[in-house]
């Protein structure tokens, strides 16, 4: 009984050695598997890291592209706007005719005259086809005080109806004030200098701050 109960015992433990191997195996195989995943996972990660820096490169080179076309493009655009510039006022005629003397200097509708501005040689019929072209695809600067927006033409003739700086008249009575001015600075003037502000003509009483004075 005593060999026949080691006899046992040494079988369970070589079936349980058997099991321990099995599981080692299985360990050792998912082991394998799962240092070819993470091998795979790390270079797909790193070729898209490369893929990454490369797209960032192409990413940078299109901006400096751009900036530089945008640079150039301004450069060609200011040096069109001082061609068409009027030498008489000085600006940019937003609307043709524009008017060529015979020696190929322009002048504006308004300030053509007898003779050319620049040249002073006698002002004929001819206008430059060109000029109001290139008037009608540059962007123009807007002419009121403290703005420096630059608009293509139709949003131009819009914005200067609706510009913050655009001149306005203080609204207080003529025969007190009737100052024109940019409408920002409209409230600083009615505020502090305007001689018809309510803080002028009641400098002793209290005017609410918050309520724009008349």
């Amino acid at each position: 009984n005593e060999t026949e109960l080691a006899s046992n015992k040494i079988q369970e433990l070589q079936e349980h050695i058997y099991v321990i191997e099995q599981e080692n195996y299985v360990i050792k195989k998912d082991r394998v598997i799962l240092t070819k995943d993470r091998d795979a996972l790390k270079k797909e990660r790193d070729a898209f890291k490369i893929d990454r820096d490369d797209i960032k490169k192409d990413r940078d080179a299109i901006k400096k592209d751009r900036d530089a076309i945008k640079k150039d493009s301004d450069a060609f655009k200011e040096i069109c706007r001082d061609q068409v510039e009027c030498p008489d006022c000085l600006e940019v005629p937003t609307s043709g005719p524009v008017h060529v003397c015979p020696n190929g200097h322009l002048v504006c509708s308004t300030c053509k005259g007898a003779s050319c501005p620049t040249c002073r040689t006698r002002m004929l019929s001819g206008k430059s086809l060109l000029a109001v072209t290139v008037i009608e695809n540059i962007e123009h600067e807007c002419r009121n005080e403290d703005c420096k927006e630059l608009l293509p033409l139709g949003e131009y003739k819009l914005h200067l109806k609706l510009c913050p700086h655009r001149s306005v008249r203080c609204p207080a009575p003529q025969e007190l004030c009737g100052k024109d001015m940019p409408l920002s600075k409209v409230y600083g003037h009615i505020m502090s200098e305007c001689k018809g502000s309510l803080n002028k003509r009641n400098i002793n009483k209290h005017v609410p701050n918050d309520i724009f004075p008349a």
